[in-house]
């Protein structure tokens, strides 16, 4: 949304102090989806000179104001800490889903639960509840937890694609959640398959990557054939 507030793709395009002061006025207003574009560009300094605290600051009125898609969003801030921009706190995140729950359906909450263990997993066993949790979620809402895992914990994400790939035979090592040749080679041959399979070349870590990988795995799409 910021970016095309900015460019014009949505509308009369505006240079950046415009599109910024836009942003915020339909964030004043309550405009969730504004509040998020306006902390973004905040936090990635797009437009704007970067800003974490302020992106933090604009988040934290968002969900006090009772908007669950901003409150998810500050959650993922403090859990993930992209571009180590901010100082990764599990303890922030927790008490913000905690102080926030009512905003939450069952499910999205269990969702955020699952990422915050996810991010403070540490070795196979950790890997393994995080990944028989996902069970418990409906499919589009496992299939965005899945991606979600990529910037939650690297680890996880690749434990639970290695573990899929090898109950579809693609894959013959362990599941480890170590991205090594034998992984890679394995996400290769599923990406192989797809139409999108071409975004796989950005690398297993990218969301367009992690994306059609998981796309893949969830809607069934993958081969079931062992490995050549």
């Amino acid at each position: 949304m910021s970016a095309g507030i900015l460019t014009g793709q949505l509308g009369r395009k505006l240079d950046a102090k415009d599109g910024i002061e836009q942003l915020t006025l339909l964030s004043d207003s309550g405009n969730a989806r504004a509040t998020i574009s306006l902390a973004e560009a905040l936090y990635w300094g797009h437009g704007v000179a970067a800003d974490s605290v302020r992106a933090i600051e604009v988040l934290r009125r968002g969900a006090k104001l009772g908007l669950r898609p901003v409150t998810s969003k500050l959650i993922s801030l403090y859990r993930d800490a992209p571009g180590g921009k901010i100082k990764r706190s599990l303890k922030e995140a927790r008490a913000t889903l905690d102080a926030n729950k009512q905003q939450f359906s069952k499910e999205e909450y269990v969702r955020e639960e699952i990422l915050l263990e996810a991010a403070a997993a540490r070795n196979i066993a950790g890997y393994s509840k995080v990944k028989e949790k996902l069970s418990s979620l409906s499919s589009a809402s496992r299939l965005e937890t899945l991606i979600a895992l990529r910037s939650a914990n690297p680890n996880v994400f690749v434990y639970v694609v290695q573990f899929e790939l090898k109950k579809r035979g693609l894959f013959r090592g362990d599941s480890n959640g170590l991205l090594r040749a034998s992984t890679i080679t394995a996400m290769n041959k599923l990406c192989s398959k797809s139409v999108s399979g071409e975004r796989c070349r950005l690398g297993p870590f990218s969301y367009e990557a992690a994306r059609v990988i998981s796309i893949m795995l969830e809607s069934g799409l993958a081969p079931t054939a062992a490995l050549e």
